[in-house]
């Protein structure tokens, strides 16, 4: 392993040597980003290869030619994560370099950010997660305003999450920015569980996201690296012995070959053997007492301030050398400035190998020094103390400081809650875990205190997304008592089964751990606690049900569980039961009761702030709503719970809600605000079942405009998190859409059949409406293709297969106990979309009455998608009626209008195709521009107002009735208008 190097092969002139091809390409994306094409490159390769080199050299051209570069390092620390470290040093560095007054005008309104930029004074600020991303994105916009723009993470493999998260917020939101972002990520360092393993896995299921591999140097490539670096043709013998030590890594051939005569014919017989070896060649020719300094700075572990520095390498060194010293290993290319009198090490990993050169003993000296010169820090500006708590805490235990360590860790823990970066905080937290043992007991408190900072742990991970993580939860519960602490341990049992249920939802068997925590709790049967574990077990028996009727113990359960909390007068037990309660309505049909339930449930657990409730009580809510057919309300209540929700650090269940207000959303047809929601899910990057339900989002939303291989890539995405058959996210209805929209019809077909089965067997009532829809559209498209080609036996196949789905629908009706199936808008406008694809597949009479039907539904309801298909499907089979053109232009275009609002691409082809066969024009009546008197063509200037309207239909190429439908007044006014108009043009 080797830290990453500053040249892929620099030379005398400075050229990169090879990468002609790599090159090439990533200037090809950074010009089409100046375009209005942002993207984001991705270049990968193992340390020394030259990724640096390379993206440098790339970057310095386009900024001779006008870009903004900002180029922040990811180093790496410990567990020392700082939140938004990568981006926050290119953005200060950016700062450091531009005018005053730009610096202002960028960071206008954006305070929010003092609390991490040093250039704007690191003062504290309150500030939701929420809110971050927003503002960071803000602020690169209004960089990308000004000119087009490069952002540059280095070493992304040590990014902290929040880091990963910006960027992800910024990739999600690319429309037509000039904006380019740019990451270098060693191949190594990336153990399992690593959280880029995920974050690559998502971003490479997003448009603009490109990856470049960088493979080692050939001969080719090597001899003109060292041919740049001797300033002479060299010979094959030289080249075959660097490339046989090297194995073609730049920075290795870098190493061999620096120091080589002119006259070389060969590197020197004892060439470096490993990579440390070849980091430490350079080192050792730095004097003795510089070599202490670079140790020093090495300990420090990350980009260290000269005052920091000198402080700490004054109790090895006279303080007035320590400059000089510095400099000569900023000389000696070791060391580098990378601000404002901070430096850090050339090569990266070389402060790695440094350290592994100091013994414990050495090192922690250098820690208590470093943990006083931070603490000197803090005293003096109070403001950079929560910032700095991750350091401390890292070196007050290289120094043997247990104590203080687990005390910081604490802060730093606290520091990234504030912040609402959930992954920061589970690192410093499981740091504060495994201090334990070796703090005292006066700092780290009692076994009770013991399990309750397990306890946080496990339930910050949980937010996290790290649901993996259960060793601290499985620990808790090993130091709890059973006999003389039931109920402590009956809530640690009940919620390590409902982890486990998140861990695996497509195994839906109920724990054990569930059925224990109960039976804890049956000597306190007015307990909280039992309340919570009759929940808890409730809700994984909800899951594990495949029936239409639930069985009558669960319901029990939780009206026990609903009487306990309310007997205890316990607002979190109540409103966990409540929505637990709300959950088995919605499993019955009972919506209203439902409703009820869930929004009680809402504002009890807001008052006691009990998210886990919040979260289920805000799912039921959105569920009851769409069922009763409050479908905009479902959306608005949606998108304003899951802002609460991800305010309040809920980030996992906060993005489902986002997710399912973005399916609302999508069918309303207010597709831009889908947007906005979908790309701060997506930065987000939950895994589980919230990443999937999002991810099924966003392929159905590119699907409908499109966008077929990025509805794939998020399918696939989705598939990787959760099984398809999990049957709380219905993924089986979107693979099918999908399908459709490739035209796959037969494999939707031959898919429906087993899935509509199961759904009706769980008696899952949305799903298997929208499966009926999507298999009768599937039946006629195969029916339809087959009359086209004359072959009648695949065409009553096709209607075979529908009259068996339609029949095995009939069969198994759902109960619907609140709502009759004409109060029931959703319900009746996919029957009706139903209804007209079955004539469409029979080929039947009355097509066009059936689809205008269907559009009349779906208009009720604001289904702007299906409201314009349907409106095409009427205006064919109005053509193929032989109906008038008149009579099929307007929901021709009405379908046309609204698919280009939507931006549904496949949809406005098709109106479009149509519209040239039977030739109609779609353009929209546009009124002349305002004319002064004296501009107007003397035939115009004697038009009234009316007139003129009148003319733009006319224009627009509209029939007398339509005029007079979009006006407001009758046919026989609108020829009078005409006549008029014929009149005083000149014309007959």
């Amino acid at each position: 392993m080797m830290g990453n190097a500053s040249s892929s092969a620099p030379g005398a002139n400075g050229r990169l040597a090879g990468r002609v091809a790599e090159q090439r390409l990533l200037s090809g994306t950074l010009s089409a980003s100046a375009e209005g094409i942002p993207a984001a490159v991705m270049v990968h390769g193992e340390a020394g290869v030259g990724k640096t080199r390379l993206v440098r050299q790339v970057t310095e051209h386009f900024r001779t030619l006008g870009h903004e570069v900002l180029w922040g390092t990811c180093v790496h620390f410990g567990a020392a994560s700082v939140p938004f470290a990568g981006v926050v040093q290119a953005l200060d560095s950016w700062a450091h370099h531009v005018e005053p007054a730009i610096r202002t005008a960028v960071f206008e309104g954006c305070e929010e950010l003092s609390i991490l930029l040093p250039s704007m004074g690191m003062r504290p600020s309150d500030v939701h997660a929420s809110r971050l991303l927003p503002v960071v994105d803000r602020v690169v916009q209004r960089i990308v305003d000004r000119q087009p723009t490069i952002i540059v993470v280095d070493d992304l493999q040590w990014a902290d999450v929040s880091s990963l998260d910006v960027l992800a917020y910024l990739i999600a939101g690319f429309r037509r920015q000039n904006l380019a972002l740019v990451v270098t990520i060693r191949e190594e360092d990336r153990p399992v569980g690593h959280p880029l393993h995920g974050w690559l896995a998502d971003m490479r299921r997003l448009p603009g996201v490109s990856e470049l591999m960088l493979a080692r140097l050939d001969a080719d490539e090597t001899s003109e690296q060292i041919v740049q670096f001797l300033g002479r043709p060299t010979t094959e013998e030289l080249v075959a012995d660097v490339l046989a030590r090297s194995g073609g890594n730049a920075y290795l051939t870098e190493l061999l070959v620096r120091d080589l005569q002119p006259d070389a014919r060969s590197v020197p017989s004892e060439p470096p053997q490993a990579l440390r070896e070849a980091l430490l060649a350079r080192w050792h020719s730095l004097s003795e007492p510089a070599r202490v300094v670079t140790q020093v700075l090495a300990v420090g572990g990350r980009p260290t301030p000269f005052e920091i520095l000198s402080a700490v390498a004054e109790s090895a060194l006279p303080a007035q050398d320590i400059p000089v010293l510095v400099r000569e290993a900023v000389d000696a290319g070791v060391v580098q400035v990378v601000g404002d009198q901070t430096y850090w090490f050339r090569h990266p990993l070389l402060a790695e190998v440094l350290l592994a050169t100091l013994t414990g003993h050495e090192l922690m000296p250098v820690h208590a020094a470093y943990a006083d010169a931070l603490a000197a820090s803090v005293a003096s500006r109070p403001d950079l103390a929560a910032g700095l708590s991750a350091d401390l805490a890292v070196h007050h235990e290289g120094a043997g400081h247990f104590d203080q360590a687990f005390e910081f860790s604490l802060q730093a823990a606290d520091f990234a809650h504030d912040l609402h970066a959930s992954s920061v905080e589970a690192a410093h937290l499981t740091r504060a875990c495994a201090l334990w043992e070796r703090a005292g007991e006066e700092a780290h408190g009692s076994t009770e205190d013991r399990i309750a900072l397990l306890l946080r742990t496990s339930r910050v991970s949980e937010l996290a997304g790290a649901l993996e993580n259960t060793e601290t939860l499985d620990q808790a519960i090993s130091l709890v008592d059973r006999q003389n602490q039931p109920l402590l341990a009956s809530t640690l049992l009940a919620q390590r089964g409902d982890i486990a249920w998140e861990l695996d939802p497509s195994n839906s068997q109920v724990r054990p751990e569930l059925f224990e925590a109960v039976q804890l709790t049956e000597p306190f049967p007015d307990s909280s606690e039992r309340s919570f574990a009759l929940v808890c077990l409730s809700e994984a028996q909800l899951w594990d049900v495949h029936t239409p009727q639930l069985p009558p113990h669960i319901w029990g359960q939780i009206q026990e569980a609903v009487e306990v909390a309310q007997r205890r007068g316990s607002e979190a037990a109540t409103a966990w039961a409540l929505a637990c309660r709300a959950h088995c309505l919605g499993d019955e049909h009972r919506w209203l009761e439902s409703l009820r339930d869930a929004e009680m449930s809402y504002e009890l657990a807001r008052r006691s702030g009990h998210l886990a409730s919040m979260n289920l009580a805000a799912i039921w809510r959105a569920n009851a709503m769409w069922h009763l057919g409050r479908i905009a309300e479902a959306a608005q209540r949606g998108q304003a719970d899951a802002k609460e929700l991800l305010s309040l650090g809920s980030a996992q269940w906060g993005c489902f809600l986002a997710g399912m207000a973005a399916d609302v959303l999508i069918e309303l047809g207010r597709w831009a605000e889908c947007d906005d929601l979908l790309r701060e899910a997506l930065a987000a990057r939950r895994s589980g079942i919230p990443g999937a339900k999002v991810r099924y989002m966003a392929a159905r939303l590119a699907a409908r405009r499109g966008q077929e291989p990025i509805a794939q890539q998020h399918l696939d995405r989705a598939l990787e998190l959760v099984p398809i058959e999990f049957e709380g996210l219905f993924g089986h209805v979107f693979q099918l859409e999908l399908l459709l929209v490739r035209g796959d019809s037969e494999q939707a077909l031959e898919l429906i059949r087993p899935v509509l089965a199961d759904q009706l067997n769980d008696g899952v009532e949305r799903a298997t409406d929208e499966l009926m829809l999507w298999g009768a559209r599937a039946a006629a498209d195969v029916a339809e293709r087959a009359r086209d080609l004359r072959d009648a036996e695949a065409e009553q196949e096709a209607i075979r297969q529908l009259d068996e789905l339609l029949a095995m629908v009939s069969k198994t009706p759902l109960p619907r106990p609140e709502l009759s199936v004409d109060a029931d808008p959703i319900w009746s406008a996919y029957r009706a979309m139903v209804v007209a694809e079955t004539t469409r597949c029979r080929g039947s009479a009355g097509q066009a009455l059936a689809w205008e039907r269907a559009a009349s539904y779906c208009q009720a309801i604001s289904f702007r998608w299906f409201e314009a298909t349907a409106q095409w499907r009427q205006a064919q089979a109005l053509l193929s009626d032989g109906a008038s053109r008149s009579a099929l232009a307007e929901p021709l275009r009405q379908a046309h209008t609204i698919a280009l609002e939507l931006g549904a691409a496949p949809l406005v082809e098709e109106t479009e195709l149509l519209a040239r066969i039977a030739r109609i024009r779609l353009d929209q009546p546009v009124d002349p521009p305002p004319q002064k008197e004296s501009d107007r063509p003397a035939a115009l200037a004697t038009l009234t107002s009316r007139e003129r309207e009148v003319l733009s239909h006319l224009v627009a190429g509209r029939t007398n009735p339509e005029i007079a439908r979009d006006l407001f007044i009758s046919d026989k006014t609108v020829s009078v208008h005409v006549t008029n108009l014929m009149r005083k043009m000149g014309t007959t």
